[in-house]
């Protein structure tokens, strides 16, 4: 069964053991985590229940909200034409801003800034 339709089929029991609002306003996202991501939060710290059910949704919306934020310190590295001292700046800000999505199972992010930014000594930009 999807996660969309469990969720939908079960929200009146789901509300009894999790907040109602957020739980509500999660199901009317339709899987676009990125939309809810204080929603999902709020869910992941309600209980094992909350962990079981969204974990997945709560990677997902790290990892589009990391993106956003990785998209807008690109755009400044590309307005000044990939210099030495725009990209030094750049790993040193994700690196930073990875630290803000630092928590149990958020692996994919730190995957994330890995690419971005580089891992062991790696020079990737």
């Amino acid at each position: 069964m999807r996660t969309q339709t469990y969720l939908e089929t079960h929200a009146r029991l789901l509300a009894l053991v999790l907040p109602k609002v957020p739980l509500d306003i999660c199901i009317a996202a339709k899987g676009d985590w990125a939309l809810v991501p204080e929603e999902v939060e709020t869910l992941l710290g309600s209980g094992p229940l909350g962990r079981a059910l969204f974990t997945f949704a709560g990677l997902s919306a790290n990892a589009a909200t990391y993106q956003k934020i990785i998209d807008s310190l690109l755009d400044i590295v590309v307005l000044e034409r990939f210099s030495q001292k725009a990209i030094d700046e750049f790993k040193l800000a994700a690196a930073a801003r990875a630290e803000d999505f630092k928590a149990p199972g958020y692996f994919m992010v730190y995957a994330l800034c890995g690419m971005f930014v580089g891992c062991a000594g790696c020079n990737y930009l």
